[in-house]
């Protein structure tokens, strides 16, 4: 099943997670109404209604009313309370903000391996959080889009595993974020809230009738405290009903999803044994979570969370997920420690974090003269990767991290800096006195350190190439994040003016922005709605990116027009003239991509995958080609792996 596959499947189990809870409000009003009467009898055997009057005086529709109510609030609370995606759920389980330039070993570790990871998916690099009160091994993903990730691992994460194994958790919850699991968890998350708010209620009845049992024994209106009492039993005990049938659409929506990503981690980072190791050292100690909304998040999780039946469970059994991975790792580990403890000891492995040779060697490019960076590869290898990285990607990104400056990555990681390598990565192809200009504009709105910052900058980055222009850019992004909302749009009005500041907005110029634009603009962490169905009801927007990608990297319209025609027939019989100049402006390219991304999954493959033949009409891509083929995928919430030249 390919990535859009999934998404499509992962949007239908919205629906069905609908109707789950629907069957599961349902339930529970049937039996808070079975429930209340039943009080009442045995509360008040005098003055209870029977069967019939409490049908026929409507005792039952105001009881309905009343759930419903309840739960619709506490759901649309709660949904509301997570409108700001993975960012909300890691505040409300009280995880801290992992800074970038953080000097602690273990954070730096995982940073890095998040970083490779995020390069090899193309993905922008999450925003990442650590629970320092949790010392059991776990980690989640959450959030609306793909750009706006947050994961959260536990500090006994970052302390238990070595890098093979931490290389396997991230992998794991990265194949959650690429096949749409990421999404549905949120809203499950918050969905379910409505179901357990009845026995909240009534677990918040009892503590307060405990507190006030003093004055409940001088009231003569015993019978009366009774009913109160009884109700608020009735409440708590159908709020564990709901817990249950909670519990149950978890088990049915997330189990046979974790042995999917645990398969993807494995053919992600190309080692069964560092996911294998995560659980095996799982199996010896612990995931379960301390934190009071472990049963919130507990289908989020890497391991489970809490400790449940094997009927509710959120995963299946740690034993079986090792042996889906590798049937013979307990028979290893197990021969592993007796030879220990024998003092026979393996010779160390090669370390996977030690590459040997430049990006553009290790995978083979073609290279023009210069930086003229060429990929030869074909439509159908670069429809395969969206969302599903290879161990080749893998390669190729840890490689690439490895080799960038460690001025680049300590600018990139930091608060103060991470604006400056943005403006350095703008201004790299500027003329001399369009170089000026810009520093002055820098000075002005942003600092003079920073323009300083980017005149050093400049020659570094320079140095790495057109490949590395787009990973150092998704490494500043959460930093990037951190801004506050005033500076976050100043920032990106000076970049605006420095991209404009030559006269001319070049093909890079607008992927950069495009992407700042969709991680940073203030409603970039809203879920897309899928609004359209079909190609035709956006058929004027497609042509227009077809003619932006039919112009990349040709200087006449001429050139591109032929191949234009031939990908326009994949979505009419019509045909259609290439888009006017007016319609290719930067502010109507926006609108475009905004609107393409509420198509249907299925239906955005057909777009990237018209794109994608479009930019290889020739059986080559350049650099801005690619550069711009990533930005209308990650725009289409479609991420794409670099392109690596076919095999």
């Amino acid at each position: 099943m390919n990535f859009f596959e999934h998404q499509h499947k992962a949007r239908k189990k919205t629906g069905l997670l609908v109707l789950y809870f629907l069957i599961a409000v349902v339930l529970t009003v049937a039996a808070l109404n079975v429930a209340i009467f039943i009080a009442f009898k045995i509360a008040e055997p005098e003055l209870a209604p029977s069967v019939d009057q409490w049908i026929q005086n409507k005792h039952w529709v105001w009881v309905t009313v009343l759930v419903v109510v309840v739960i619709g609030f506490g759901t649309l609370r709660t949904f509301f309370r997570l409108s700001t995606g993975g960012r909300a759920v890691a505040e409300i389980v009280g995880a801290r903000r992992i800074k970038m330039s953080t000097n602690d070993p273990d954070e730096r570790r995982f940073i890095n391996v998040v970083e490779e990871m995020s390069i090899a998916s193309g993905t922008p690099v999450p925003v990442l959080y650590a629970m320092d009160d949790e010392h059991a091994i776990n980690a989640f993903v959450a959030g609306y889009r793909v750009n706006q990730a947050v994961m959260v691992v536990t500090k006994g994460t970052l302390e238990k595993l070595d890098r093979d194994e931490l290389q396997g958790v991230v992998g794991h919850e990265f194949s959650h974020v690429l096949n749409g699991d990421m999404r549905l968890n949120v809203r499950l998350m918050a969905t379910l809230a409505g179901i357990l708010a009845i026995g909240q209620i009534g677990g918040f009845m009892l503590r307060s009738m405990r507190f006030s049992g003093r004055s409940r024994r001088s009231n003569s209106k015993g019978g009366n405290v009774a009913v109160v009492l009884l109700i608020a039993l009735v409440l708590f005990v159908v709020g564990y009903i709901g817990l249950f049938f909670g519990r149950l659409i978890k088990a049915a929506v997330s189990r046979q999803r974790e042995y999917l990503a645990d398969a993807s981690a494995v053919q992600f980072t190309r080692n069964s044994d560092g996911i294998a190791g995560a659980l095996w050292k799982i199996s010896r100690g612990s995931s379960r979570l301390s934190s009071s909304h472990a049963e919130d998040m507990s289908h989020m999780c890497f391991s489970s969370a809490l400790s449940l039946s094997s009927m509710l469970a959120t995963h299946p059994p740690v034993a079986k997920r090792i042996a889906a991975i590798d049937p013979h790792y307990n028979a290893k580990k197990t021969a592993q420690r007796a030879a220990e403890k024998a003092g026979v000891r393996e010779p160390a492995a090669p370390s996977a974090s030690e590459p040997s040779t430049t990006p553009t060697a290790a995978m083979g490019f073609v290279t023009g003269g210069g930086d003229d960076v060429v990929i030869r590869t074909t439509t159908e290898t670069v429809i395969e990767s969206v969302g599903n990285p290879t161990e080749q990607h893998y390669d190729y990104a840890e490689n690439l991290h490895a080799s960038l400056p460690q001025k680049v990555m300590d600018s990139a990681h930091a608060d103060e800096d991470c604006r400056s390598v943005v403006y350095a990565l703008v201004m790299m192809g500027t003329d001399e006195e369009a170089f000026a200009v810009a520093v002055s504009m820098i000075k002005a709105h942003d600092s003079e350190q920073s323009a300083q910052r980017v005149q050093q900058l400049i020659p570094v980055l320079k140095g790495l190439g057109t490949a590395a222009r787009l990973p150092v850019l998704d490494i500043c992004l959460p930093a990037l994040k951190l801004l506050d909302e005033q500076t976050r749009r100043r920032f990106l009005g000076t970049l605006k003016s420095l991209a404009q500041s030559d006269k001319r907005f070049t093909l890079f110029e607008f992927v950069l922005v495009t992407i700042l634009n969709e991680n940073l603009a203030e409603d970039a962490d809203k879920a897309d709605v899928v609004k359209f169905s079909t190609s035709d009801q956006v058929i004027n927007e497609i042509r227009i990116l077809l003619t932006v990608l039919a112009m990349a990297g040709r200087t006449r319209e001429s050139d591109g027009k032929p191949a234009f025609e031939r990908v326009m027939k994949y979505f009419s019989k019509v045909k259609f003239e290439m888009a006017e100049k007016r319609d290719l402006k930067p502010e109507r390219l926006t609108e475009v991509f905004e609107t393409l991304a509420q198509l249907s999954p299925l239906v955005k493959q057909s777009l990237i995958t018209a794109c994608a033949d479009l930019v290889l009409h020739d059986g080559k891509v350049l650099p801005s080609e690619a550069e711009l083929l990533r930005a209308t995928a990650l725009s289409l919430d479609c991420p794409m792996p670099p392109l690596l030249p076919a095999v």
